[in-house]
């Protein structure tokens, strides 16, 4: 699957290019991948996975994972201003995810749902009915099929 953001979104959104200087591209995709997924646990409970397309409000939650993550794997201080700001960042994207999980936000996506099915609508669903046993109206036993 793809990850729902690049690293030009994480310079423009989450990180300075000066804080990147160390790490390679590779741990920076593989955060970038890993941050996806996490998104996708909070976001897989109510849309299809994987998404076909996605806003920007799915790319920031990315990239503030990424963040923190990318951080404490190179490692920094907890407690300064800047480590305050990456964990803060954090909590506010996995409070957006819990809240999309909830049906609270709603990002615009596009997710793997078979769009020629239209959704079942719960005041219309087929359901079956069946008379209690012994009634006049009850099926007979050779009426009964199925179950």
């Amino acid at each position: 699957m793809a990850a729902y953001a690049t690293q030009a979104d994480l310079v423009a959104l989450g990180l300075p290019q000066k804080a990147l200087a160390t790490i390679g591209v590779p741990a920076v995709d593989a955060a970038l991948e890993s941050a996806s997924r996490i998104v996708d646990s909070y976001i897989g409970s109510r849309y299809d996975l994987p998404l076909k397309t996605w806003d920007a409000s799915v790319v920031q939650a990315t990239v503030k994972v990424a963040a923190l993550t990318l951080m404490q794997g190179r490692g920094f201080a907890p407690g300064v201003v800047d480590a305050d700001n990456l964990q803060r960042g954090y909590d506010q994207a996995i409070a957006w995810c819990r809240d999309v999980a909830r049906g609270l936000a709603t990002p615009s996506v596009v997710d793997t749902t078979d769009q020629s099915k239209p959704p079942v609508d719960p005041q219309n669903a087929p359901f079956v009915r069946q008379a209690p046993q012994g009634s006049a109206t009850a099926p007979t036993s050779s009426s009964r099929r199925g179950w």
